[in-house]
């Protein structure tokens, strides 16, 4: 599967971004949490046309649009165009953690609760937020709980 891996300082800004919004939901009793690694997935589809070399792939824009709520995940839009096509991938910034004894089912959270914790932290991510340097990589997926990089190479957009 191709994948494209944000530049560390970009990293970080997700990371951060993150985990204001994990602290400002546990105010409330909800329990959220992030899944490593964070990688932007190319669509399955996709990645199969394209060539085994990463250096015939060319990337002009990699764009991480407003979040947004959806059965209880928070996602995010990528947006990218990949060899003059605009792909679009769903990608899941948080994650509910259903435990039951502490804290209802994700589908009843209120949404407007995690809009305003959304509202409330985009000051940290300015959004749109385009990626100028990243790498491109092709991940193999080792087991249920682990993927691994086995090519990768550093994209700057100008």
């Amino acid at each position: 599967m191709l994948v494209i891996i944000p530049h560390p300082d970009d990293a970080l800004k997700i990371t951060k971004f993150q985990n204001a919004l994990i602290g400002h939901l546990a105010q409330f009793n909800l329990t959220y949490y992030k899944k490593p690694p964070l990688w932007f997935s190319l669509p399955e589809l996709l990645a199969e046309s394209f060539p085994e070399n990463l250096k015939n792939i060319k990337v002009t824009s990699v764009i991480m649009e407003e979040p947004y709520v959806k059965e209880g995940k928070i996602l995010s839009n990528i947006t990218m165009q990949v060899n003059n096509q605009q792909i679009k991938s769903e990608f899941t910034l948080l994650y509910p953690w259903n435990n039951k004894e502490t804290q209802p089912a994700f589908f009843s959270t209120p949404e407007s609760l995690l809009n305003q914790a959304l509202s409330q932290n985009k000051k940290i991510l300015n959004f749109p937020k385009a990626f100028r340097i990243f790498r491109l990589g092709i991940a193999e997926r080792l087991s249920e709980n682990s993927m691994a990089l086995s090519e990768s190479l550093w994209v700057k957009l100008r």
